[in-house]
């Protein structure tokens, strides 16, 4: 019981959206931020309905995906749409690796995380001229990283 407070303590404190699963790919768990950001009860989406939050377009893949992955016990990843509480879907990085049992070597359980993209793939999408000059900006940001700064106390005088 302590264990299982401490990783919902440690899960609900991360900017991702946190889920488990069974070694069946069943979900078993849910952080608060994924409650949160679907507007979803725990119940609701342990029961399987969380398959509904999925872009129309995404959920076939992603559901072949993780079944490949659930058979196979190979880490999985992929992007996908998810539908927010106000009814907007944002895009994802879905991951999960499995936990084996140290003895058998057979999963014990899915640890998973859904990290926000989808300004990284807005930005993709964009056109050149509305992106940031970002060698303008890597070579600045370089430059201020390498300046010595007088208030170091590691500064030799």
């Amino acid at each position: 019981r302590e264990t299982e407070a401490s990783f919902a303590a440690l899960a609900d404190s991360m900017p991702q959206l946190i889920w488990t699963a069974q070694p069946d790919g069943r979900n078993d768990y849910f952080n608060a931020r994924y409650r949160e950001f679907t507007g979803w009860s725990a119940d609701a989406l342990l029961n399987e309905r969380w398959q509904n939050l999925l872009h129309p377009d995404d959920a076939p893949v992603l559901a072949e995906r993780w079944q490949h992955a659930v058979r196979t016990g190979e880490p999985f990843e992929a992007e996908s749409r998810l539908r927010r509480h106000d009814g907007v879907y944002r895009w994802m990085l879905v991951r999960a690796l499995p936990v084996h049992h140290s003895e058998a070597g057979t999963i014990r359980r899915w640890f998973g995380s859904c990290t926000d993209i989808t300004d990284l793939v807005e930005a993709v999408k964009s056109p050149p001229a509305a992106q940031p000059n970002w060698k303008r900006w890597w070579r600045s940001g370089r430059r201020l990283c390498r300046r010595p700064n007088a208030a170091s106390p590691t500064r030799s005088a």
